[in-house]
């Protein structure tokens, strides 16, 4: 992502020499997603953020799964439904897919490794690809 600001932390070590510290707020792009190993399998996790903004909860879809590459087209007769998040606003669609062939298509990470994949949105279909 990009670096949106840059702060520089002035503090004092204990023999009271001063140090400057430079903390960059990096902005995750759009153009990514995380992908978690989580208990030994790979799992993509999309909000609201990451998911188009026409996809509300109930919305139903279909993931096909290739070497390097989850894709998801959102169709009404899709075989799988976006959840719904409860937030103080009603609710927030959430789409969680992961298993046996995600593993095997990107492979495994050790637990608690989170991945970027670049994911290109179109339309109704979303494909995130290596």
């Amino acid at each position: 992502g990009e670096i949106r600001s840059i702060y520089l932390i002035k503090t004092t070590t204990r023999t009271g020499a001063y140090i400057m510290a430079a903390a960059a707020t990096a902005v995750t792009s759009d153009s990514t997603v995380k992908m978690y190993t989580q208990k030994g399998a790979r799992l993509v996790w999309l909000t609201k953020k990451q998911l188009p903004a026409t996809v509300k909860p109930g919305d139903r879809y279909d993931a096909t799964i290739e070497k390097d590459a989850l894709t998801i087209k959102f169709s009404d007769t899709g075989k799988n439904k976006v959840y719904g998040k409860k937030t103080k606003d009603g609710k927030d669609p959430v789409l969680a897919i992961k298993g046996k062939q995600l593993s095997d298509a990107f492979g495994i990470d050790s637990d608690g490794i989170i991945e970027h994949i670049p994911v290109k949105t179109n339309g109704k279909t979303m494909v995130i690809a290596r």
